[in-house]
């Protein structure tokens, strides 16, 4: 999964889900989908490893 910004800004966070994390917590539905949607508002590009 990658989520891109409109206007990158050449910053990468690549997203590495922890122990009982699901991969998919950084998805707008999930509790730290706020934090990406920050980080993409800022111009980071989001990989999911």
């Amino acid at each position: 999964m990658v989520r891109l910004p409109e206007r990158p800004d050449g910053g990468v966070v690549v997203y590495a889900h922890g122990l009982d994390a699901r991969a998919t917590a950084v998805l707008k539905d999930e509790a730290s989908g706020a934090l990406a949607d920050g980080l993409v508002g800022a111009g980071y590009v989001i990989a999911r490893q």
